[in-house]
C-alpha cells in the first residue's frame, strides 16, 4: 500500500533527514486513524452524558473519519507491532521488565534479529533503569542520564527532582498552551495564552505490570528494586498455572475412580 517506506527507513539514518523522515511516517500512521470531530445539535429526548455547552446551546461530539482514515489498515499495523512485541517477550518471559509501544525492557539481550533494517530490532544496553510507570522512566547509558516522562516538559529535568521526595506524589508546575476546546468551555479570552498548571505525578501510577507491594515514596523507587511482571506475562503463567492444575486435578479424578472400580 506505502512502497516508499523501506526507503524512506533507509533514508532514516542520514542525519539530516532522520527527524523529518520519522516524523512523516509517524503522521502516516496516524493519519490512517485520525476522525474529525463535528458537533450535532441537542434538540429533544434525554441530554447524553457527553453533550457540551456552546454559544448558548447544547451540542453533542460525534467523531467521524476523514478522506484517508482507514481503520482496517491501521489496525493492522497496531496488531502487527504488538504481535512482534508479544513474540519478542516469549522468547525470554523471566528477563522481561516492562514493555512500551514498539519497545521492550529486559534484564537481558533477548535473542532477536538486530539490524537497521525495517522489522529488526535494536539493542540498547544500559547500566542502570529506573522504571516508574509507562512514559515515566529513566535510563543511564554510558554515562549520561536520559529520563522520558509524558505529559511533561523534557527541559525541566525531573527526575532529580524526584530522586529527593519522600512522598508518592509529586505536584509539579508546567506550561500550557489554552486550546479552543478549553477555552470554549472556560472563557475564550483564555484562547492561546500560556497558563501555569499543576500536573501531578503518582510514584504507584503503574497498573500495566503486576507488584507485590506499593511503592512508599519516590525516593524509595529510585534507592530500591521490585520485581514486578507486565500483566500480558503475568495472565500468561496463570493460565498456564491454572491449565496445569486443572490437569492434574483432571489425572487424580481419573486415579480415584479407576480405584473405586
Amino acid at each position: 500500500m506505502f512502497p516508499g517506506i523501506a526507503r524512506l527507513f533507509k533514508l532514516r539514518r542520514d542525519p539530516s533527514l532522520s527527524i523529518a523522515i520519522k516524523k512523516t511516517l509517524n503522521c502516516l500512521y496516524g493519519k490512517l486513524a485520525e476522525t474529525r470531530k463535528i458537533y450535532l445539535s441537542w434538540k429533544r429526548g434525554r441530554m447524553p452524558e457527553n453533550a457540551e455547552y456552546r454559544a448558548g446551546d447544547f451540542y453533542v461530539p460525534k467523531e467521524i473519519p476523514t478522506a484517508h482514515t482507514c481503520f482496517a489498515v491501521a489496525g493492522a499495523v497496531t496488531g502487527g507491532c504488538r504481535k512482534a512485541l508479544y513474540d519478542a517477550m516469549m522468547t525470554d518471559p523471566g528477563a522481561i521488565v516492562a514493555v512500551h509501544t514498539d519497545g521492550i525492557v529486559s534484564r537481558r539481550e533477548l535473542p532477536l534479529r538486530l539490524g537497521g533494517a525495517l522489522g529488526e530490532w535494536e539493542a540498547i544496553p544500559t547500566e542502570s533503569t529506573v522504571l516508574i510507570g509507562a512514559g515515566v522512566y529513566m535510563n543511564r547509558i554510558d554515562g549520561e542520564e536520559r529520563e522520558a516522562i509524558r505529559g511533561f516538559q523534557a527541559k525541566d529535568a525531573l527526575f532529580p527532582q524526584l530522586k529527593e521526595l519522600d512522598g508518592t506524589l509529586a505536584g509539579i508546575e508546567c506550561l500550557h498552551g489554552v486550546t479552543l476546546c478549553e477555552a470554549s468551555k472556560r472563557d475564550y479570552v483564555l484562547l492561546n495564552q500560556l497558563l501555569t498548571w499543576k500536573k501531578y505525578l503518582s510514584v504507584n501510577m503503574d497498573d500495566g505490570r503486576c507488584w507485590p507491594r506499593d511503592w512508599q515514596s519516590f525516593r524509595e523507587a529510585f534507592t530500591n528494586a521490585q520485581e514486578s511482571t507486565p500483566f500480558v506475562i503475568a495472565t500468561r503463567d496463570v493460565m498456564r498455572q491454572a491449565r496445569t492444575k486443572a490437569m492434574l486435578s483432571k489425572s487424580i479424578a481419573k486415579k480415584h475412580l479407576k480405584r473405586n472400580l
